[in-house]
């Protein structure tokens, strides 16, 4: 009887942790439906292998934002990926509890 409660003790406390936090493929697949969904046709998307902490600065060549109040998934848009570098990009940040996409030009 032991040995079967600390079985489901360890099960539970797996999947516990394993719902509490979007992986960075289902963080992939949220941000790809999200830009489809814009309609753009053709774009790049550029993923930070790390999740992002909450107001974390990011540094651009002509300013600097800071990234949403949650961890995130952050990504880089491209949405005119033929066009020389000195154009408009997005980041998108994917919430890593919720899923929640923020986008900031």
């Amino acid at each position: 009887m032991k040995k079967l409660f600390l079985l489901i003790a360890c099960l539970l406390v797996m999947t516990i942790n394993s719902i509490g936090q979007i992986s960075s493929i289902k963080a992939v697949e949220i941000a790809n439906q999200y830009v489809n969904n814009l309609g753009i046709g053709e774009y790049l998307l550029y993923q930070n292998t790390k999740i992002t902490s909450p107001t974390s600065k990011i540094s651009t060549f002509d300013k600097s934002i800071y990234s949403v109040l949650s961890d995130s998934w952050m990504f880089l848009l491209d949405k005119n990926h033929l066009s020389t570098w000195s154009h408009p990009c997005s980041f998108l940040f994917v919430d890593v509890k919720t899923g929640t996409i923020t986008e900031k030009e």
